[in-house]
């Protein structure tokens, strides 16, 4: 299995991997979200890997540009979508794309990864809801938006609310 960078021909296997990873309903909103952030401008500097193994993509991972309310210019991003195909779900994929995504992004001078998910799957992979750095929205989880700091006190001066790029920031997506 190879991850690399993700390729405009990958496209349609990108939306593909995403409506089978989130099923029905979801994975056509997710997988036009994932098409539509690699187009937008405000959405970058984006990394977008995939995971491959023999011409068939198993996994995707995006890490697309935040901005910060009363921060001249945070290093921060938001990790969405994340998607790994069924037949790969919980055996290390989605794991293995995070830490390479972040591993990137701190090389970059990235200072902190947020992320709207799972506690339970997150808090695993370093992301913790301890942090004053809100979303553009109220949310029905609160504990769910979370930060991974890539930098040593990278959340201890920041706070205020965070702005995603236009293709994320549809209240529907939070």
């Amino acid at each position: 299995m190879n991850i690399r960078p993700s390729l405009d021909a990958d496209k349609p296997a990108l939306r593909a991997l995403h409506e089978q990873a989130f099923g029905d309903e979801e994975g056509i909103l997710v997988g036009r979200l994932a098409l539509a952030l690699l187009a937008d401008p405000t959405a970058q500097p984006v990394l977008s890997l995939v995971a491959e193994d023999a011409d068939s993509l198993l996994g995707h991972v995006m890490f697309t540009a935040l901005t910060l309310d009363h921060h001249p210019t945070p290093q921060l991003r938001i990790m969405a979508p994340l998607a790994v195909t069924k037949a790969r779900q919980g055996d290390g994929l989605g794991a293995r794309l995070i830490e390479e995504g972040c591993r990137q992004l701190q090389a970059d001078g990235v200072e902190c990864v947020m992320v709207l998910g799972d506690p339970a799957y997150y808090s695993r992979h370093g992301f913790t809801s301890v942090h004053a750095l809100r979303p553009p929205y109220e949310l029905a989880r609160p504990d769910a938006w979370m930060a991974r700091p890539l930098a040593p006190d990278a959340l201890s001066s920041w706070q205020g609310v965070v702005n995603a790029a236009d293709a994320l920031n549809a209240r529907q997506l939070w």
